[in-house]
């Protein structure tokens, strides 16, 4: 008889960097990130964002764009000119919301474009997304003998 484990069919806890100067949308997304199980941080500004992301390494960041210092675009841009942090999945979480948005953050190296507000299942899919390209991109194991 098989047996399944439920625990191995989740994904492994993730770090996540949130970087968003609306102080509510902050703490309740870092609070989102925990009981889901992740290792979340948080920053208020662009240069602070930058500062952690070199210190703490995430996995996945959701990055605002509108914010009081640097924009989400120009944190972007040097999140992916970092070696060790250019392969990150990258989501622009805004208030913005046309077509033309969606294409700027996609063209300055975001994975994915997500309008304010959003729920708990959209943060559920990109923790798949970060999934899927870890399992993508990793190396093929060799067999055993």
């Amino acid at each position: 008889m098989l047996a399944t484990n439920r625990d191995s069919l989740r994904p492994r806890p993730y770090r996540v960097l949130v970087v968003d100067d609306h102080v509510d949308t902050l703490e309740v997304l870092l609070e989102l990130f925990g009981l889901l199980g992740h290792h979340a941080r948080g920053a208020a500004s662009g240069r602070e964002g930058l500062r952690i992301a070199r210190d703490f390494d995430p996995e996945l960041i959701l990055l605002d764009i509108q914010l009081p210092d640097i924009s989400g675009y120009q944190v972007a841009r040097a999140l992916r000119a970092d070696k060790r942090l250019r392969g990150c999945y990258l989501a622009a979480v805004t208030g913005w919301a046309r077509p033309s948005d969606v294409v700027v953050a996609l063209s300055h190296g975001f994975d994915q474009h997500v309008t304010k507000p959003f729920d708990v299942i959209t943060l559920r899919q990109m923790i798949g997304a970060v999934t899927a390209r870890k399992r993508a991109t990793a190396r093929p194991r060799r067999a055993s003998a």
